[in-house]
């Protein structure tokens, strides 16, 4: 049996254990998660399973990058053992696995799940099976569209519209885009989730506007701001929580808080309470449908301060080398989409925990070329 197809074989592995985690991820945002929660925890293990089954396969020929994997991988046990959480261990499992696999082929089996999970919830709640809860914000009415968050139909949309976006880079059509631009109409009419329509319709947009451009963006200066972007946002995010912790009584620093919705006062909240670890802190986070049954909300949007609040600083500074090492590998590329796509989610993480999730960034398969040096973005 010839090396190529025993990997083809691999690869299928990945695949369908990535649909299967991506699936039970996408449902986790729907009443599911209460009546079918073994369910969705079974399909969970059973895609790491697969995923491990993988990497063992190939553990013969993949002798060097299994010490590093193993050394980041001891880290982030430590970490969910002190945290409770093992996101970024499953992470990694993830992202080692994906070796040899072609980025797109991932994208697009994501793509396509989440998308019909959607449409298929859209619709049942349209004929009563699961409930479009209400929620009165300021004023506001918002519908959850049958999920169980206010953001959930959003974060979904957005997750696939941006796989879709970077699977078909320059061969984005103005059908296409008008098609993303009315499913954000329906689903900002819904839920009034502004923050997320804004970046959605802008991320369409620019990726359509410049899908024919001849300006290289390895050459500087584009390669000079792409490559600066992770580090930029995150030194910016923490020089303004840091000085708003230490003057947030000054009329200039509550005029910036209510300008985010009161993101920094929770933030500075969040930073007293629990402090900032090595490898992270238990917190009981209360969101908007927690806060139902209880007079207090303290869920902290920006994923740069939650990262480092919940895992520590040991993963929030390997969550910033691996988004230094996707720009690297895109720029390199000259995937100019990709790039766009990926400044656009680090912005959007200033107000959303959108960071640390594959089912979140679909791009984030990218960092698996850490492990091996190389990222294969699509077929030749």
């Amino acid at each position: 049996m010839s090396c190529s197809r025993n990997i083809t074989k691999k690869n299928v592995i990945f695949l369908f254990a990535y649909g299967l985690y991506i699936l039970s991820m996408t449902l986790e945002y729907t009443s599911l998660q209460y009546s079918f929660n073994k369910g969705l925890q079974i399909m969970r293990y059973g895609a790491y399973a697969l995923l491990l089954l993988k990497i063992l396969l190939e553990s013969y020929y993949r002798k060097k990058s299994l010490v590093i994997f193993g050394i980041l991988l001891a880290g982030t046990l430590m970490q969910s053992f002190v945290s409770g959480l093992r996101e970024i261990f499953f992470l990694l499992l993830i992202l080692y696995a994906i070796y040899d696999v072609y980025i797109e082929d991932a994208v697009r089996i994501q793509v396509y799940v989440q998308m019909i999970v959607l449409l298929m919830v859209f619709a049942l709640c349209i004929i009563g099976v699961f409930e479009n809860g209400e929620f009165f914000d300021h004023g506001r009415i918002r519908y959850t569209m049958g999920f169980d968050y206010i953001n959930g139909a959003g974060s979904v949309f957005l997750s696939s519209e941006m796989g879709w976006l970077f699977i078909r880079d320059k061969k984005l059509t103005l059908w296409e885009v008008l098609g993303i631009l009315a499913g954000w109409y329906v689903i900002y009419y819904f839920t009034d989730f502004r923050t997320m329509a804004f970046v959605g319709a802008a991320a369409v947009l620019l990726c359509y506007l410049v899908k024919n451009w001849k300006i290289r963006i390895d050459k500087f200066p584009f390669k000079a701001v792409y490559l600066a972007i992770p580090v930029l946002m995150t030194a910016f995010t923490w020089v303004l929580q840091l000085y708003y912790n230490g003057h947030a009584v000054t009329k200039s620093m509550q005029k910036a808080n209510a300008i985010f919705n009161g993101r920094l006062n929770l933030a500075k909240s969040a930073i007293d309470q629990y402090g900032l670890h090595l490898f992270g802190e238990r917190v009981r986070w209360v969101g908007n449908t927690a806060n139902l049954s209880r007079n207090h909300y303290n869920f902290v949007d920006c994923s740069y301060i939650k990262i480092a609040i919940d895992y520590g600083i040991f993963i929030a500074v390997l969550i910033l080398i691996l988004y230094c090492y996707m720009f690297y590998r895109l720029v390199r590329e000259n995937h100019h989409t990709g790039c766009i796509l990926l400044s656009l989610f680090m912005v959007c993480a200033f107000m959303l925990p959108v960071l640390t999730g594959v089912y979140y960034n679909p791009l984030l398969l990218l960092a698996g070329g850490i492990f091996y040096g190389k990222t294969k973005i699509h077929q030749s």
